[in-house]
């Protein structure tokens, strides 16, 4: 038996959203929301609990505060073919791409990205700001070094027979220069990604010293930290490097083990932190009001780490 949605309320004008005739099937887009505030720009998702909303301009999504800069990101990750989709995405509650923009961004421009990074145990000298790529976009867009490391990726891309449309976007790369490369793969609501391995995944684990093991990592089926932990030791070139896996809780720890057992450590570190103890190097002072709301609906639990120190 089909039942039917009940209404919901707009967060922002608190008009009645009574859902518009039509199967609820997956919505997409703010098009195909059932249930959606034209004049505000918001809608729901067609499911009956848990509703994710969506936002007609994607960049709704995230504070006001780090609006410069990422419609630019967008538009030139390194993944060509997945633009579009990327941007139609960002406008999703839900979306780890809007939570990572948001935190990396706020991080970068209060200037506590070394200091989270060398209190994680990420880097151990004392090293100065990094030069930061989201998707593989400099941040700020017009940091010559930023172009230089951009360069060096689509290099190491086109040196693994990448797509040139589809090349790699490592999450977040954090470049400390002789004291090493930082890469965080950011996960929020969902797992790491997983895929029996074929051709076009065997090929990070030829003709390099990176893995050790690549049986386990194949049975790991953690393509996509596969993918970086390959891409960040060639990018690295000598330097330490730490690949870091950014998530709520781990919920693959047989694959985890898998993963970590294939690995050669003598070429990086591999890492799992969760969002809060990331975070916990943060400086609370330096969190404003929009800030710890914003965290506080994506993550809950981060409040007791903005209580100011005596």
């Amino acid at each position: 038996m089909n039942v039917p949605l009940s209404p919901l309320v707009c967060p922002r004008c608190a008009a009645e959203l009574h859902p518009r005739t039509g199967y609820p099937t997956q919505a997409t887009c703010f098009e195909d929301c059932l249930r959606r505030c034209d004049s505000c720009g918001l809608g729901y998702s067609n499911s009956r609990h848990n509703q994710t909303r969506i936002y007609r301009n994607p960049l709704d999504n995230i504070p006001p505060e780090v609006l410069p800069g990422v419609e630019d990101a967008l538009i030139n990750a390194l993944n060509v073919d997945n633009r579009a989709n990327k941007k139609q995405k960002f406008g999703f509650s839900t979306s780890e791409d809007a939570l990572m923009w948001t935190v990396f961004s706020f991080l970068q421009a209060t200037g506590q990205l070394r200091r989270i990074v060398r209190d994680c145990g990420l880097v151990h000298n004392n090293a100065d700001e990094p030069a930061m790529l989201l998707w593989g976009v400099p941040q700020p867009a017009a940091s010559p070094r930023g172009d230089s490391i951009r360069k060096r990726v689509i290099e190491v891309c086109d040196k693994l027979r990448e797509n040139p449309r589809r090349r790699s976007e490592p999450d977040v790369i954090l470049d400390f220069a002789d004291d090493g490369l930082v890469m965080v793969e950011v996960k929020y609501r969902s797992g790491n990604d997983q895929q029996k391995f074929g051709d076009k995944h065997d090929k990070y684990m030829r003709g390099t010293d990176a893995f050790v093991e690549p049986k386990q990592i194949q049975s790991s089926w953690l393509y996509e930290l596969t993918r970086n932990w390959r891409i960040g030791v060639e990018l690295a070139d000598g330097r330490p490097f730490t690949l870091v896996n950014l998530i709520v809780k781990n919920r693959e720890p047989h694959q985890m083990r898998r993963f970590r057992t294939g690995l050669n450590y003598q070429r990086g570190t591999y890492r799992i932190a969760t969002w809060k103890d990331f975070l916990s190097g943060c400086n609370p002072s330096k969190w404003p009001l929009w800030f710890s709301e914003y965290l506080e609906g994506k993550l809950p639990g981060m409040m007791p780490l903005m209580v100011e120190q005596p």
